[in-house]
């Protein structure tokens, strides 16, 4: 894994999970089924902060899923305060809209804060654009 750009002027970190990602990955990776494997939202973002100060967690997912992960969303959203989004699925049953909204959000962090790190969680390379932009504009990068 490569190391983190370190550029930042702020302290704040802004974290961007797409949670399908994750939760296909890491089933995939764990040999667990995507039914059975669970992800505590606010343990990844604890984590992944590092004793460091969020200033926002946005977490984008898709439709249909199982119960569990929406009450993960809703307790992520209504608990934390944490930004949740999802999307419905197309008739082929593949995600839409979640990758594209990440990126419109890491871009409008981007423009409208003092640069500190970002920090994107997927299981997806469809983030090259935003993050090299990131890194133009001085902002830490974290994958």
């Amino acid at each position: 894994m490569p190391e983190p750009t370190v550029y930042a002027t702020s302290d704040l970190v802004y974290i961007f999970i797409d949670y399908s990602n994750v939760v296909h990955e890491g089933s995939r990776e764990c040999s667990f089924p995507n039914e059975s494997f669970n992800v505590d939202l606010n343990r990844l973002v604890t984590t992944v902060c590092n004793e460091r100060k969020p200033g926002g967690v946005f977490i984008a997912g898709s439709t249909p899923t199982p119960a569990k992960d929406e009450l993960a969303w809703r307790r992520a959203e209504h608990h934390h305060g944490f930004n949740v989004e999802i999307f419905p699925r197309n008739a082929l049953n593949k995600e839409e809209g979640v990758d594209v909204h990440l990126a419109c959000k890491m871009k409008t962090v981007m423009f409208t804060k003092i640069p500190g790190t970002l920090i994107l969680i997927t299981g997806d390379s469809d983030f090259s654009e935003p993050v090299n932009q990131a890194k133009e504009k001085k902002w830490g990068v974290e994958i």
